[in-house]
């Protein structure tokens, strides 16, 4: 058929002669071969089943999702209702609380009738007391004019006791002041017999000796900060000009006083052109006093480095002494400054050494300001 058959080359060998001569055949395509139908019907069939399993999973994985938001809505659903049935119990229990509180307004406003009709009765009689107490005015007021003249001799009787009062005071301070000095006597010669003592018994225990030796330092030391409450609310303020040179010469006289003092634990900072005036007998009591603290609390820290610092800000002059110690406690940062507070068990003073130097900057109309840690430092900060 033309160029659709394909031309196969054979060799064809007569059986009654002896020569070969060449014979062409031709075969059929190959889609009408008796194979091809089958197989295109068994590859439809295929395909068929194919996008059948493919379509059958798509739904079942649609289904799936259905039955999940369906579950995940009914869910829903049953929560919605029980908010709602909570819902409907609380409001059924506040309406019979209402129902409850109207019942009582019921009550109340019977009550309250009943009142206004007492007090109408009550009324009537104040009335009549009215009257009477009109009366009885022009007598309160002769009486007034008595009690005037029995005020004005009470004003000069309060005045009289008053100067009593103050004389008695100032005789108070005075007896203080002198028997502060009295007791002070005593106490030094005890403590150069005491030194004497240890010198001549070197090679015996002094450990009472020691101990008698603490207790009297303790006394004498609070006698020092009693006689300095006194020489603060009596002596007259002489304010003097105070340069770098003069204040590390004041500060060597200080620290003497200071039984804790280390030396080499002491930070010193001074500004060059440092100048100001004021009380040097103040200045000592607020110098001596914050730095006794600063080296008795940071005694046991593991940093005792104790820093003073001096400087000039603007027309002020700030002091900030530093200590790493125990810090102070939030709840008693406003009861430190009281007479005799003790803020901290580990304190072994008696309390007045923060109140003088409060009454000392009230005196010279200064402020002190604490920023602190519990545990970890405490920096008081003075201005002048």
């Amino acid at each position: 058929m033309g160029d659709t058959w394909q031309v196969i080359s054979t060799l064809i060998i007569p059986l009654d002669a002896g020569i070969i001569a060449p014979v062409e055949r031709l075969s059929a395509p190959w889609w009408t071969s008796i194979w091809f139908r089958p197989g295109i019907a068994l590859l439809l069939l295929s395909l068929f089943f194919l996008f059948y399993k493919v379509r059958t999973r798509f739904l079942k994985n649609q289904k799936k999702k259905l039955e999940d938001l369906v579950i995940l809505r009914t869910k829903e659903l049953e929560k919605s209702n029980e908010e709602l049935r909570h819902k409907n119990h609380e409001i059924q229990l506040r309406t019979e609380e209402i129902q409850t509180l109207l019942e009582e307004v019921a009550g109340q406003k019977n009550d309250i009738e009943n009142k206004n009709a007492e007090l109408h009765e009550i009324n009537s009689e104040l009335q009549l007391q009215r009257d009477s107490l009109e009366s009885k005015g022009n007598e309160l007021e002769k009486a007034q004019i008595s009690l005037k003249e029995i005020n004005a001799n009470l004003e000069i009787l309060v005045t009289k006791r008053t100067q009593k009062l103050n004389h008695a005071i100032r005789e108070l301070e005075t007896f203080l002041y002198h028997s502060s000095h009295d007791l002070r006597g005593p106490i030094s010669s005890m403590l150069g017999l005491m030194e004497l003592s240890k010198l001549e018994k070197s090679k015996q225990d002094t450990s009472y000796t020691d101990f008698f030796q603490i207790t009297i330092l303790k006394l004498e030391r609070t006698l020092q900060r009693l006689m300095q409450r006194h020489l603060i609310q009596r002596s007259k303020l002489s304010p003097e000009a105070i340069d770098k040179a003069s204040f590390i010469c004041l500060l060597n006289d200080n620290l003497k006083e200071i039984p804790s003092f280390r030396q080499e634990d002491l930070a010193l900072s001074l500004d060059v052109d440092l100048s100001f005036s004021t009380d040097k007998l103040m200045l000592s009591i607020i110098i001596t006093n914050l730095l006794e603290n600063a080296f008795f609390f940071s005694e046991r820290a593991q940093n005792k480095k104790v820093t003073l610092t001096v400087r000039s800000s603007g027309e002020k002059t700030v002091i900030v002494v530093e200590d790493n110690g125990a810090g102070i406690k939030d709840d008693i940062r406003k009861k430190i400054f009281t007479m005799f507070y003790r803020g901290n068990e580990l304190s072994s003073g008696n309390g007045l050494g923060l109140y003088l130097i409060q009454c000392a900057l009230h005196k010279i109309e200064g402020s002190i300001e604490l920023e602190t840690e519990e545990g970890s430092f405490a920096r008081f900060i003075v201005t002048l």
